[in-house]
Parts: C-alpha cells; sequence; structure tokens
C-alpha cells in the first residue's frame, strides 16, 4: 500500500526544488523531441522521471530526515515508480514535440501604441563589489572554457585573505553553491555565507 501523503511530500518537494528544475525540464524536452521524432512510448516513459523522482528523495532525506531515515523507509521504490508514471502522464508529450499541459486561454490583447525613444540611455547598473573571507576558496585555472560552464576539475581549492572583488555570478562547484568573484586577474568561488559586501 502507498503512502498517499508521504508521495504527495515528495511531488511538491520535487515541484518546488529549484535545483531539480533543469533537470524536470530537460525531461519534458527529450521525451517531447521524442515525440515529434515518433519514437516516444508512454509505457517506458516513467523510467526518466524515476531519475528525477530518486534525486528528489535523496535531496529531502538530506534536508528534512531525521537520523537512521533511509529512502527505502520514507521513499519505499513502489512510493517512487507511483509518483514516477504520475509524473509521466502530467507532462504527457503532444505528438508535435510540445507539453501536452493545457496553457491558459487569454485573449488577445489590443495592440498598443508605440512608446517615445528614450533619449538618454540608461546606466549600466553596477557589478556588486564583494568581499572573500579568509580561508579556503576554489580558484579557477581557466582552461579552455569559461568559468560558468567548466568542470569542478578546472577549479583547484586555495587559501585567500579578506580582498575585495567584482561578483561575477554563482554555481556549483563539488556540490555546494558558491559565489564567483573576479580579484584582478585571478577569479575565486567561495561558498556563499563566507562572502560579504565591502
Amino acid at each position: 500500500m502507498i503512502d498517499e501523503a508521504a508521495k504527495t511530500e515528495l511531488d511538491l518537494y520535487l515541484s518546488n526544488d529549484g535545483r531539480l528544475y533543469p533537470k524536470r525540464k530537460a525531461i519534458i524536452e527529450n521525451l517531447g523531441k521524442k515525440a515529434g521524432r515518433g519514437k516516444y512510448e508512454h509505457a517506458k516513459a516513467y523510467k526518466a522521471w524515476l531519475y528525477l523522482v530518486d534525486d528528489a528523495a535523496k535531496g529531502y532525506l538530506r534536508e528534512h530526515a531525521g537520523p537512521g531515515a533511509s529512502m527505502r523507509s520514507l521513499f519505499p521504490k513502489l512510493l517512487r515508480v507511483e509518483l514516477a508514471k504520475e509524473l509521466a502522464d502530467r507532462y504527457r508529450p503532444a505528438p508535435s514535440g510540445t507539453s501536452a499541459k493545457p496553457k491558459a486561454r487569454t485573449k488577445p490583447r489590443p495592440k498598443a501604441a508605440p512608446k517615445p525613444k528614450p533619449s538618454k540611455p540608461k546606466p549600466k547598473p553596477k557589478t556588486p563589489k564583494v568581499c572573500t573571507s579568509s580561508g579556503y576558496a576554489y580558484e579557477f585555472d581557466g582552461g579552455t572554457k569559461s568559468w560558468q560552464t567548466s568542470s569542478d576539475d578546472h577549479w583547484d581549492i586555495v587559501m585567500v585573505d579578506d580582498k575585495p572583488g567584482t561578483l561575477l555570478g554563482e554555481r556549483e562547484i563539488d556540490g555546494a553553491r558558491v559565489a564567483v568573484i573576479k580579484q584582478g586577474k585571478r577569479i575565486v568561488a567561495q561558498t556563499l555565507h563566507h562572502v560579504r559586501r565591502c
């Protein structure tokens, strides 16, 4: 017998965790492409969703489960497979390759009058200045890719001092969310709770 409350809890976690959104979007797109080529098999589609459900269950356990809790006890395989099948039904692609999820009907908007062109260009937003904390950080070794798309292998662990820099953005390195900072010619990254405005 499936625990419906646990299944709903896992479904809500999966739907609201931003880290799982790119995976969910990729599954929808891949199954849509298969449908567009006529190679989609709905009976097998749940297997793609099962990977996402398993990732959600592991994340839920890390964040919310107490000591001694296991994925088998909290979210048994039968529950996870059932949720994966529901997701396959929920996001079943249309034959054209688009998602079959119904879109809200909207009334056509009346055409608005063209806006006058501004006389002065808008100033570019200032890039925030941040400071690293003394301690361990990652340093980008350059490589052939940019810091956004490079693998974790291009980031070396180094010691850094309190030093100001320009915030470039965020990414994940070795499973940790980090802020990426440019300090002169050097690009470093530190976990978000170590970086502060200066």
